[in-house]
């Protein structure tokens, strides 16, 4: 080849580069690693955070801060599980930008961050409102992409969250925790179907309510009546105003103190629920009418809980008794 071939071929292979350098200006900088902080004005600033929301697809949560607690919007302004309410926000003060990726609109897509699949996240704060677009997590390393409203730039952050969309994923799921120690007297009524337990002299749970041949079905099943109370979770829950209660299987708890609780249970396809309602004694002293009050907030709502907790409160009689006839074969 001539001096002048190889000058030619120079040229069009320095050409050439341009023109790739070009089309890729767009990806300028991708794989560069970075330490900017994914909301540098939340640093030090989470105690400014009034509101958080997160929509995806069709489902969307609204947290509000309260006075002492986290409520769902969406559940009638129910409190929210306020330990994963913070673990977000840390988590969200902490994370970082690790990479930078893509900037082609048409990636998005594969990484989650389009407008129609991402999660989108906001912060209200006293000064402003902070949103990012939250993608899937990375196969390769740790971290998850991320990109912000109205830019194209996509990030791949150092963290991963733990973000649904979902109100019911946020509520404080616990709804009661009563001691079964505390119990003195429960009585269920099921339709025609009565059985319960009263706590006798030497504070042990005795079955009431037993029919002729009847016998417990073995010594400590009264104490599964007492534990009802104990550790009650939901999976969802509405506000009880306007909601029309069906006949109901009832239970009634009479505490160590006085108090009354009274529990309706009934089923609605494959839905159980629950609602309450609390009575305090004539005479009740201060720390008993406390007590009463924060119990008093369960009257507000109807709960959805699992069909496991559901039958805590409305128990199968063969669960809880036997026969003579049954004993002897």
């Amino acid at each position: 080849m001539t001096s002048r071939g190889v000058a030619i071929l120079a040229a069009v292979i320095l050409l050439l580069g341009v023109i790739v350098t070009l089309g890729l200006m767009d990806e300028a900088g991708e794989g560069m690693p970075t330490a900017d902080k994914l909301f540098p004005e939340l640093q030090g600033q989470l105690a400014s955070v009034s509101a958080l929301s997160i929509r995806q697809g069709g489902n969307q949560v609204s947290l509000a801060l309260g006075e002492n607690e986290w409520l769902v919007s969406e559940r009638g302004g129910y409190p929210a599980d306020f330990d994963r309410v913070s673990e977000l926000l840390r988590s969200l003060e902490d994370m970082a930008l690790a990479e930078r990726k893509t900037g082609k609109p048409e990636n998005h897509v594969l990484l989650g961050v389009d407008d129609a699949e991402a999660a989108r996240l906001e912060l209200n704060l006293e000064a402003n409102t902070l949103a990012v677009l939250v993608g899937v997590e990375s196969t390769g390393r740790s971290g998850q992409f991320v990109r912000y409203p109205g830019q194209n730039q996509v990030w791949l952050t150092d963290a991963a969250l733990n973000l649904d969309a979902s109100p019911a994923a946020w509520l404080n799921q616990q709804i009661l925790d009563i001691d079964a120690e505390r119990i003195k007297e429960v009585m269920i009524s099921a339709g025609e179907n009565q059985i319960g337990a009263v706590r006798d002299v030497d504070q042990k749970m005795k079955l009431q309510g037993l029919k002729s041949g009847e016998m417990p079905k073995y010594d400590s099943v009264a104490d599964s009546l007492a534990r009802a109370l104990s550790r009650v979770a939901m999976t969802d829950v509405t506000a009880r105003e306007g909601v029309d209660i069906p006949d109901a299987a009832t239970a009634v708890y009479i505490l160590d103190n006085g108090l009354t609780l009274r529990t309706s249970a009934w089923q609605e396809g494959e839905e159980h629920h629950l609602a309450f309602q609390v009575q305090a004694p004539e005479g009740a002293d201060e720390t008993v009418l406390e007590e009463y009050e924060t119990l008093r907030q369960l009257e507000r709502w109807v709960f959805t809980v699992a069909s496991y907790t559901y039958e805590d409160f409305v128990p199968e009689r063969e669960d809880l008794v036997t026969t003579e006839e049954n004993t002897s074969a």
